[in-house]
């Protein structure tokens, strides 16, 4: 994951992270920040959505930039617009973000028809690390044509073997 890093140089790292893996990602995320300091850290998942209140004032919120609570699909397209300077972090639902390194938890989101979601660009990921399609398909949602930013989303099999596949929206 090191060199992936290195080689491609991401503008923002996502992690999605259940209770069990929350300690990886922390990890990967002191880990990522080593490499890259200036990398923006996204997390989201079951347990960033039901504990982002504890995460905010804990020692790893510093590793953190960005958190998602609830239903990532809409707020994490939202956000990647607003770091590409298309929209505000301000005024995107369920996304928790920092301001004077202090976060801030905007309002919570409605529910999404995922229905309506467009499916991924799959032709854009550039790294197989090892993760199927069919996981692919099932974990990523949303399109962002036009975005000049490179985006990670770092997925897990188990707490101990992320699959990293990269994503050159």
């Amino acid at each position: 994951m090191t060199q992936t890093i290195l080689e491609t140089r991401p503008d923002l790292v996502g992690l999605s992270a259940m209770a069990w893996q929350y300690g990886t990602s922390i990890k990967l995320t002191r880990l990522i920040k080593q490499i890259l300091p200036g990398v923006k850290i996204l997390i989201g998942g079951y347990h960033p959505t039901l504990m982002y209140e504890e995460i905010a004032v804990s020692p790893e919120a510093e590793y953190i930039d960005f958190m998602i609570r609830g239903e990532g699909e809409e707020a994490c397209r939202r956000l990647v617009n607003a770091l590409d300077g298309k929209d505000s972090v301000k005024e995107i639902a369920s996304l928790s973000y920092k301001r004077d390194h202090q976060f801030v938890h905007n309002p919570p989101g409605e529910l999404l028809d995922l229905s309506r979601l467009k499916l991924p660009i799959r032709e854009k990921k550039t790294l197989d690390l090892g993760i199927s399609h069919h996981e692919f398909q099932s974990r990523s949602h949303g399109n962002i044509p036009g975005l000049h930013l490179r985006v990670y989303i770092l997925l897990y099999e188990t707490d101990a073997q992320p699959i990293v596949p990269a994503l050159s929206l």
